[in-house]
């Protein structure tokens, strides 16, 4: 009975919690997730060279955007937040709404490894990588994190903070949503932000 008691308990701090947020703000596993203020100095222009092409912040312009930064060969974080995206699209029927899969390791992906990776989850996903500056310049920019490590026989593995990062269609960066985000949510971010334009 006392496990009961503490369940329900939750479940009303978190319904109060919910019921009591501010407009924008979203509720991520128990934490307020607000939006970030208008004319914030996070986010912005980016630019990613590839062989073929050029990918910018302005091919992106008048729509939501939303940027995942992972890599093709992740096993579990970066699938699963690109299906909680995939799932999130279709609930935001009045949006056309893009996503940028940008790769962190050059050593493992190609150009076109990283457009089949981002593709396969549907034609709103685009795949991009760039110059080692350029990519650095770009994760400094929108505050993301990740990390090269060997072991004793040489094999590399790639650790990265898992964040999907909302933009407004006038390039704003809007929300910074931590890993675990639920389609629901992310369709709520979406939203807030075209509305904020």
């Amino acid at each position: 009975m006392n496990n009961l008691w503490r369940r329900c308990l939750l479940g009303v701090g978190l319904g109060l919690l919910v019921a009591c947020s501010k407009p924008g703000e979203l509720v991520v596993d128990g934490n307020v997730v607000k939006p970030l203020p208008i004319g914030g100095s996070a986010g912005g222009e980016f630019r990613l060279s590839m062989p073929d092409q050029t990918v910018s912040l302005q091919d992106f312009a008048g729509e939501p955007l939303l940027i995942y930064f992972g890599f093709t060969h992740c096993p579990d974080i970066c699938p699963a937040s690109l299906a909680w995206i995939k799932q999130a699209l279709p609930m935001v029927e009045a949006e056309r709404v893009n996503v940028l899969f940008v790769s962190v390791d050059a050593v493992n992906d190609t150009p076109e490894s990283v457009q089949a990776y981002a593709q396969s989850f549907g034609p709103e996903f685009v795949g991009a990588m760039g110059t080692t500056g350029q990519l650095h310049a770009m994760t400094q920019a929108y505050g993301m994190s990740y990390s090269f490590s060997a072991d004793d026989a040489g094999a590399v593995s790639v650790t990265h903070a898992s964040r999907t990062y909302v933009v407004d269609a006038k390039g704003q960066l809007v929300y910074i949503l931590p890993h675990g985000t639920q389609p629901k949510q992310i369709a709520d971010a979406i939203r807030y932000a075209a509305a904020r334009n």
